[in-house]
């Protein structure tokens, strides 16, 4: 026999491998996923904050139930609408606020 391993023979790729994992391969493989998965983290979070800007105002409209007809003016909206209510006997209006 020469001076070649038999696995080697078999599997010639064994001594490549051994080789790149010595040089580090497997450390590049770790580091790369760890960056992956922090890129995606970090992408979440800014979709999160983007999609969740406008949260602290106030919505343009309001629903609310009474037992007598309220005005836009009370609520401090530019127009509602009520309607009567037929199972309470109270109305139910919807105020909407103008915008600025």
């Amino acid at each position: 026999m020469t001076d070649f391993d038999y696995k080697d023979l078999v599997d010639p790729f064994v001594r490549a491998e051994q080789e790149a994992f010595r040089r580090g391969y497997g450390q590049g493989i770790l580091t790369g996923v760890f960056y992956a998965i922090l890129c995606g983290l970090i992408g979440g979070a800014l979709l999160l904050v983007s999609t969740r800007g406008l949260a602290a105002e106030a919505p343009p409209w309001e629903r609310m139930e009474s037992p007598r007809v309220i005005k836009a003016s009370e609520r401090g909206a530019t127009v509602s609408v009520c309607q009567q209510n037929a199972v309470e006997r109270g109305w139910s209006c919807f105020f909407i606020k103008g915008t600025k």
